[in-house]
């Protein structure tokens, strides 16, 4: 059975998740969700398809679009989310090896943004 845990909502949906309690939702009927104080039309039909299915369609196209090995390059210093959908999307980016490639092609330095220092650094923690 699938159940959540205290605070597991707290920062994707702070209206809703103040009206959970840590007992398994699972148990309620699916038309009850939106009975409970902060969770609307939208947030009753993801938890429902969430607890029947185990899972979300949007994050398994999000887990699809952008791997864990993409965001593992969120350690590189100068670059977070923003750069690193720059790579992923304009570059092809999908891994660090990826972007090792792209370095060695100074395929960084004709993307806006990535100028002479930020590529020399995230070179040089790349290779490390």
């Amino acid at each position: 059975m699938l159940s959540f845990s205290p605070g597991c909502f707290d920062s994707l949906y702070p209206p809703g998740a103040a009206g959970l309690s840590p007992e398994p939702i699972a148990k309620l009927p699916r038309d009850r969700l939106q009975k409970i104080h902060g969770i609307g039309p939208n947030l009753a039909s993801k938890l429902a398809t969430l607890l029947d299915t185990g899972e979300l369609p949007l994050i398994t196209e999000l887990r699809q679009k952008f791997p864990p090995s993409l965001l593992q390059l969120k350690s590189l210093p100068g670059l977070g989310a923003n750069r690193i959908k720059i790579l992923a999307e304009r570059l092809n980016i999908r891994s660090r090896e990826d972007l090792k490639h792209a370095i060695e092609a100074r395929s960084l330095a004709k993307l806006r943004g990535f100028g002479p220092k930020n590529a020399g650094t995230t070179a040089q923690f790349a290779r490390g």
